[in-house]
C-alpha cells in the first residue's frame, strides 16, 4: 500500500492537532431603535445589537457616555477600534460638544446582559434606561 501523506494531514486535522490561524467569525448585529431600547432593554440582552444616531463623549478615564434622542444612555468602559476611541477623546470631551458636533455622532455595536440594565430618574421626573457595558464598537455616521 503506497504512503499517502495527505491522509495523515487530514487525520491530524480531524483530531485537532493543528492550531492554525483562527478563522474570523462574522457577527450579525440586529439594528435596534433607541425607542425600543428605552421601552424594553431586557428584550435585547445577550444579543449583538447596533444602535444608530448615538452621541458619545469622553467623560473620564475608562468612562465613555453615549446618549440617544430617547431616554437611553449607554455607559462603556472602552471603545473600539482604537481610532474611534482616539477621535472621541480628542473631539468629544464635553456633553455640549457631543450633542452638537457631527464628529460625535456614531453607531454603536455591543452586547450586554440583563444585569447591566438599570433605570434612574433625571430632571426630577423623567425615567431613563441606563445600560452599563464593558466595550462598544463604534462606527461613525456617514455624511449625506
Amino acid at each position: 500500500m503506497p504512503f499517502r501523506p495527505h491522509a495523515l494531514v487530514l487525520l491530524a486535522a480531524a483530531l485537532g492537532w493543528f492550531s492554525g490561524p483562527a478563522v474570523a467569525q462574522s457577527t450579525e448585529y440586529k439594528v435596534v431603535d433607541a425607542a425600543d431600547l428605552s421601552v424594553s432593554a431586557r428584550k435585547y440582552a445577550d444579543r449583538d445589537i447596533e444602535v444608530r444616531d448615538v452621541r458619545c463623549y469622553y467623560a473620564d478615564i475608562g468612562d465613555y457616555r453615549c446618549v440617544t434622542r430617547e431616554s437611553v444612555s449607554i455607559f462603556a468602559a472602552s471603545i473600539a477600534p482604537l481610532e474611534a476611541e482616539t477621535a472621541i477623546k480628542d473631539n468629544c470631551d464635553a456633553i455640549k460638544v457631543a450633542l452638537t458636533s457631527p464628529k460625535c455622532r456614531v453607531a454603536l455595536r455591543f452586547r450586554y446582559s440583563a444585569e447591566q440594565v438599570g433605570h434612574d430618574i433625571i430632571s426630577g421626573y423623567q425615567k431613563r434606561t441606563v445600560i452599563k457595558t464593558g466595550m462598544v464598537r463604534v462606527g461613525f455616521a456617514r455624511k449625506r
